[in-house]
């Protein structure tokens, strides 16, 4: 009785190790792992199977003991999530049978340090080889024609890609946050860069942007704080929101002729930026879009211009001067507030409306010429082409914060002859202690 006993749990111990190390990832792909070396081998031809989810994948029951993986020729794509989490995987073969590589197929494969894709491969999914944070290196095959979202996202020890020709697009997040990754050469077929592509890369020093990109996607560079350098194309005609935020060691860039708008904290805490010349193709600049930047000591603001917008240049500390076109109507609020190296400004004649604290905190303001007769309306801005807001202009509370104490008594407000009247019955203008008329040129 006992030796038939020792003989079902020997049966039922073989059965177990072999469910665990053999098995089926397609309808005519095998898969059976050597447990003594790790090592993996996929046989079979056709389609791999899609794992269902990072929690519940094809290889789940061993998952943590495979260190290699051979994938004979025949097989035609690696499935979605197949080899996710593969803890342990360091080396993977790809046959050139292999022509696409599904989403996060090596996914959190932590200990992959290498992979070389054949030029059979077309396609990397998306979240690919997301968080395999050994990878150092990866050679992308002549044949893939894009780099897909969040495909090398999170690969901290990767210090070189080698984008190949063939890409003409890269996606949303696909090198983000390659900490180690230290340059970059974009392909001259790229045309567009996606969101967040290169986020938090904080080891990259220098971009060139080819001239076959026309777009640049919302933070695609933000908190690359080592990037001292960027050359944008000149097809591109708009710069996104929070592109090159806090890219804190940028310390010049040229905005191309062809660009038309720079979104909000396009260059935000830029900290290294020490002058802009934005060209007269832009029409519109976004809120914060220079805020910050502690070194920008000059900038041109184009005629084509119509508003400066909230906290533009605010807490630009290094900013003394400022050439306001004709063109701007409206200086909303914060825009140049904090800019505490500011000593004098001109307020064109096209301004009628300045926002609540515009120079606040301006300590070393100490002349403001003003070119309109008619005292510009001052307080919370509103949007004035919204019929909708019914405005009462005399119950509207008027923020006297613009200005301090000491500015008021030592700041000189200069405004055309034959208005100083006006001005001394105005609302916030009328608290200057010196008002003084000069002659406005025609």
């Amino acid at each position: 009785m006992k030796k038939i006993f020792l003989v079902i749990v020997s049966i039922l111990i073989f059965a177990q190790a072999s469910a665990q190390t053999e098995g089926k990832l397609g309808d005519d792909i095998t898969y059976f792992l050597n447990i003594k070396i790790g090592k993996l081998i996929i046989k079979g031809t056709g389609k791999m199977w899609d794992s269902p989810s990072y929690d519940n994948t094809l290889l789940n029951p061993i998952r943590s003991q495979i260190t290699q993986i051979e994938i004979e020729y025949g097989v035609t794509n690696i499935g979605d999530l197949v080899f996710s989490h593969c803890t342990s995987l360091t080396s993977v073969d790809i046959p050139s049978s292999v022509t696409s590589i599904g989403l996060g197929a090596f996914a959190n494969c932590t200990s992959l340090t290498f992979v070389d894709i054949p030029n059979s491969i077309t396609s990397i999914g998306e979240y690919a080889f997301e968080s395999c944070t050994s990878l150092s290196s990866i050679e992308i095959s002549n044949s893939v024609t894009s780099i897909r979202d969040f495909a090398f996202a999170n690969c901290t020890s990767l210090s070189s890609i080698e984008i190949p020709n063939s890409v003409t697009s890269i996606g949303l997040g696909a090198l983000a946050n390659c900490t180690v990754l230290t340059s970059i050469v974009i392909p001259e077929n790229v045309t567009s860069i996606g969101k967040s592509a290169f986020s938090y890369c904080t080891s990259l020093t220098s971009v060139i942007i080819p001239e076959s990109v026309t777009g640049i996607g919302e933070s695609a560079f933000n908190h690359c704080t080592s990037l001292t350098s960027i050359i944008i194309s000149k097809n591109v005609i708009s710069i996104g929101e929070d592109t090159f935020y806090n890219c804190s060691a940028l310390s010049s860039v040229d905005i191309p002729k062809n660009v038309t708008s720079i979104g909000k904290s396009a260059f935000a805490n830029c900290t290294s930026l020490t002058s802009i010349i934005i060209p007269k193709s832009v029409t519109s600049i976004g809120e914060s879009a220079f805020a910050n930047c502690a070194s920008l000591a000059s900038v041109i603001i184009p005629e084509s211009v119509t508003s400066i917008e909230k906290w533009t240049f605010g807490n630009c500390t290094s900013l003394s001067s400022i050439d306001i076109p004709n063109s701007v109507t409206s200086i909303w609020d914060y825009a140049f507030g904090a800019c505490s190296s500011l000593t004098s400004v001109i307020i064109p004649q096209s301004v009628v409306g300045i926002g609540n604290l515009a120079f606040g905190h301006c300590f070393r303001l100490k002349s403001i010429t003003i070119l309109n007769p008619n005292p510009a309306y001052y307080g919370y801005l509103y949007d004035l082409s919204d019929k909708s807001i019914d405005l009462d202009f005399n119950s509207l509370e008027i923020s006297r914060s613009f200005f301090s104490d000491s500015t008021l008594k030592s700041c000189v407000l200069y405004v055309p002859r034959g208005s100083i009247a006006s001005y001394r019955e105005a609302e916030v203008w009328k608290e200057f202690l010196n008002i003084q008329e000069i002659d406005v040129p025609q």
